[in-house]
């Protein structure tokens, strides 16, 4: 007896799915037919996966199924690439801070002295390129004696000059100013 009920059930329900499919009417709404064939695509789709998961061979049989993908193994792969990455940056930061040492509090005053011996000659240097900028066109002697030499070498007499020049504003600087006499 169930099994007849069975069977009057899916003949019912398969002609539902006709009546369907042919635009007609069968009590139900368009959300649920969506679904019943959602549902059925879903179980064959699951099932095709399934079965190909089944038909795996595995290397070591008490792994479990889907622990050894290409995806675990480009995984395993990245984190081993960012290991070494890590080492290296920490043994290049090593490397970079090896004549670094912590400022010691019982030393202030001369971590102070330091500093402004540092600020001093930073200044100092500016000021001798300010300097040097703005008296740096004003010989006309030098530019005639420039005219005379080849084109070729004119760049490193000049590059020689400067830097000469720059020496000596630098010098200048480095001197400290006299006070001057009432």
């Amino acid at each position: 007896m169930a099994k007849a009920e069975m069977k009057k059930r899916k003949a019912a329900s398969e002609a539902s799915a006709t009546k369907a499919e042919d635009g007609g009417s069968s009590g139900t709404r368009p959300a649920e037919q969506i679904a019943k064939v959602t549902g059925a695509a879903g179980w064959k789709g699951f099932c095709t996966a399934f079965a190909s998961i089944m038909a795996r061979s595995l290397t070591l049989p008490d792994a479990p199924v889907l622990a050894e993908t290409e995806i675990e193994q480009k995984l395993r792969e990245r984190k081993a690439e960012f290991k070494e990455k890590k080492l290296q940056s920490l043994e290049n930061k090593a490397v970079k801070d090896q004549g670094h040492a912590l400022p010691d509090i019982t030393q202030k005053n001369f971590e102070l002295q330091l500093r402004k011996a540092a600020t001093q000659g930073v200044v100092r240097l500016f000021n001798a390129v300010r300097d040097f900028q703005a008296h740096a066109g004003e010989n006309e002697e030098e530019k005639l004696e420039l005219n005379k030499v080849p084109l070729k070498k004119r760049a490193k007499v000049i590059a020689a000059s400067k830097e000469g020049k720059f020496k000596d504003v630098l010098k200048k600087a480095k001197q400290p100013k006299q006070p001057k006499a009432k």
